[in-house]
Order: C-alpha cells, then structure tokens, then sequence
C-alpha cells in the first residue's frame, strides 16, 4: 500500500507547478496574439496584448521590443524608446530593439544616434537585412550613395525578397546618374560656349562624363578629341 505521507508531498508539488504551467501557458498565448495582431495591422490592440503579456513576465525583451513596435506605429515615439530602451538592458544582446530604436532616431533626423543603433544591431547579428537596409537610407539621406548601395546590396544579399531595399537602391541609382547627367550638362554647355567644341566633341564627352571617366578624359582645348 503507498504511505500516505508521500502521495500528499506528491500531490502538493503537482498542485504547485500548476500556477506556474498556466502562466507560461498564456504568455506564449499572448505572444501568438500579439505577433498577430502587429501583423494585421492593429496597433492599439498589440500595445494591449503586449502589456497583458508584460505583466505576466515583465523581464522578457522580446515582449518589450514588440511593445515598442506597436508604440511606434501609433507614433507614440517616446513610449517606444523606452520600450526600446527596456529590451536592451533585459537583454544587451538582443539586436531588434536597436535597430528599432534607431528607426525612430533616423524619422527625426537624429542621424548620430540612429547609425550608432544600426551599427551595434549590424554587430550583433551580421546576419539581419533590416538594419543594413535602414543605414543605407541615411547613407542615401547624406548623398553618400556609394555606401548606400553597398549596405542596400547587403540587405538584398541576406534577404533577397525585401522589396523596399530593391526600391531604396533603384531610388539610389537614380539620384547618382541625376547628379551624374546634371554634371555632364554643365561640362556641355561650358565645353561649347567657352572653349568653341563642336558639337561631335561636346556630345563625346557628355558621354565619358556619364561613364565616370570624366575626370580623366576632358582636354579643355579647343576642339580636341576625346578619343
């Protein structure tokens, strides 16, 4: 026959386990809820969910993050940060909510603070597309377009379905043969009008100035041969 004494020690370590199932158990149902609702676009519901979920277990990162995210795209900017800011000291490691931070420092022009975020999300996890894709667009914000490019590449590279890096890099390309074509106007119109070049010479070098040898190739003489 079992003694007694240890099915009751059995049974009050069964009962005690059980406040600590649940509660796990409707986290990780917050979580799903919470993940769906930021999906579907239902911001004030997420902020909801993700608080219910904070008060289940208030050191977790990832639900302060998400938190964040639903602050944020109901431009409620300093909540988030200091959701933001909460993810990280929970978790250091963590590069989402750095990269997240630093979206809302590059929309007001924080641009220092903002590359800095990106950097350390970039460090922390090589691998995740988003940060390389957002400092590509302060890249391109500073006119720097070759390390625009570069980053926006390395977005595709690691995530080759992000439409919007496709679209900030063909935006890139564009603005570079803008300034491009507009440099090779002005050398045109001086090439003619001052230095006498016909216009088979002018229209020649129009078109190594499109190719970027333009540095390299103009002889200001009157009329020379580009090659």
């Amino acid at each position: 026959m079992a003694n007694p004494k240890l099915l009751a020690i059995c049974l009050s370590l069964f009962l005690a386990t059980i406040p600590q199932m649940a509660v796990a158990q409707n986290f990780d149902q917050l979580v799903v809820q919470g993940n769906a609702a930021l999906q579907a676009g239902q911001y004030s519901q997420a902020e909801t969910i993700w608080r219910q979920a904070l008060q289940l277990n208030p050191k977790s990162a990832y639900a302060y993050n998400n938190l964040g995210n639903a602050l944020r795209a109901q431009h409620k900017l300093d909540q988030a940060i200091i959701a933001f800011n909460q993810a990280i000291k929970l978790d250091p490691s963590f590069a989402s909510p750095y990269n997240n931070r630093g979206l809302i420092y590059s929309a007001n022009k924080d641009y220092d603070r903002a590359f800095a975020d990106f950097n350390q999300a970039i460090k922390l996890d090589p691998s995740f597309a988003s940060p390389y894709n957002n400092r590509g667009l302060i890249y391109s914000d500073k006119k720097d377009y070759d390390h625009a490019i570069a980053d926006f590449n390395q977005a595709i590279k690691l995530d080759p379905s992000s439409a919007l890096a496709y679209n900030r890099r063909g935006n890139v390309y564009s603005a570079k043969n803008f300034r491009r074509s507009s440099y090779a106007n002005l050398i045109w119109y001086y090439g003619r009008k001052y230095f006498k070049w016909s216009h088979h010479y002018a229209d020649k070098t129009y078109a190594i100035c499109l190719s970027r040898r333009c540095h390299l190739s103009i002889n200001w003489s009157t009329n020379a041969d580009p090659g």
